[in-house]
């Protein structure tokens, strides 16, 4: 079960911030919070891990290259004035 489970994962096309969300009222309430958990397991972590997704985990190695949280630089970034400074369509 856990090759088939990870097979899928890394077959899954991701973008954005990777957010999971159990929708009020859905029809699988159950089933939404077993997929949730298994995408939060460390097995889906490390899956994710190796396709350089950043693991929400700690105790998840992270790939090669990739910065610690606690290493990095950050910096406020203004929606406002991003909207307000852009010149064309994208």
């Amino acid at each position: 079960m856990r090759l088939l489970e990870l097979s899928i994962l890394r077959k899954v096309l991701w973008s954005g911030a990777n957010v999971a969300t159990k929708i009020t009222n859905c029809p699988n309430p159950e089933n939404a919070e077993k997929f949730i958990d298994f995408l939060t397991s460390v097995d889906a972590q490390e899956a994710l891990a190796s396709v350089l997704n950043r693991p929400l985990r700690t105790g998840v190695e992270l790939p090669e290259g990739m910065i610690p949280l606690e290493e990095m630089e950050y910096f406020y970034w203004d929606v406002k004035d991003v909207e307000a400074k852009k010149t064309g369509h994208y």
